[in-house]
């Protein structure tokens, strides 16, 4: 339930496309329809320190999102 939430903490995988697709298709616009019009909203990405051969997702991608 986060009809009372004051915040919320996103995280998607740099290393696997599916997640960020999860995050921006399923996750936020769930969770944007169950809490209140002032939420506060963070995406996290994780495991940024792999190198660049091994991102599925962009650094620019990761940025704008």
């Amino acid at each position: 339930n986060f009809s009372t939430a004051h915040g919320v903490m996103l995280c998607f995988d740099v290393t696997k496309s599916s997640s960020i697709s999860a995050l921006l298709n399923f996750w936020l616009p769930y969770i944007l329809d169950k809490s209140p019009g002032n939420t506060i909203f963070f995406i996290v990405a994780t495991k940024t320190e792999v190198s660049e051969n091994k991102r599925q997702v962009s650094k620019y991608v990761g940025e704008v999102c």
